[in-house]
């Protein structure tokens, strides 16, 4: 089951903006409704971590926590790894977005053990490093989200990532300089 999100476009602050809104609550109310009748546990996964995606864009954090937690807990029985590792960091990006930056970082950190213990594939290392260059970058540690999103540019170059993938690490990674230069400017002016 392959599953298109509606359009949506990056903001200057990084956050997915919904091209249409209601466009969005019916692509929701339609993964719900799948969502009762599934009972393959690969398919009922996906839906409960695209319904919790969606869930963030819309700003419903709430309800964006109670369908990845649940995607989450799934994922402990699913037989690959890289599954759980996602889903702590989609439930970390609610957290950030909740300005919860502890229990997101816990998430990564928890994500990052399992990185390193196993096998994984580059495209998802580098979706852990643009998501953490995310979290620095909320918490406007600017330069360290800097090095996140160039870790990630330059591995999904390398794999010859989809080009959204691409721009969006290229996006962050420009507006992580401009604000890091912004924030020396004023400071040498601030002097």
């Amino acid at each position: 089951m392959q599953i298109q999100q509606p359009p949506y476009h990056f903001n200057e602050d990084l956050k997915e903006i919904p091209e249409n809104q209601s466009e969005w609550m019916g692509f929701v109310a339609n993964l719900k409704q799948q969502l009762l009748l599934e009972t393959q546990l690969d398919q009922k996964i996906s839906l409960y971590e695209h319904i919790g995606m969606a869930q963030r864009i819309l700003k419903n954090y709430d309800e964006a926590e109670f369908y990845l937690k649940k995607a989450l807990n799934y994922s402990y029985s699913y037989p690959k790894v890289s599954r759980l590792i996602q889903n702590f960091i989609r439930l970390a990006h609610v957290y950030q977005w909740k300005k919860e930056f502890s229990k997101s970082q816990l998430l990564f950190d928890l994500a990052k053990i399992l990185i390193d213990e196993n096998s994984i594939s580059e495209s998802l290392l580098a979706a852990y490093h643009q998501h953490l260059g995310k979290l620095y970058f909320d918490q406007q540690y600017y330069g360290k989200a800097q090095a996140e999103f160039s870790t990630a540019l330059s591995l999904r170059i390398k794999n010859s990532a989809p080009v959204d993938q691409i721009e969006s690490s290229q996006q962050s990674l420009n507006e992580a300089l401009r604000r890091l230069k912004n924030d020396r400017h004023n400071k040498q002016h601030a002097h």
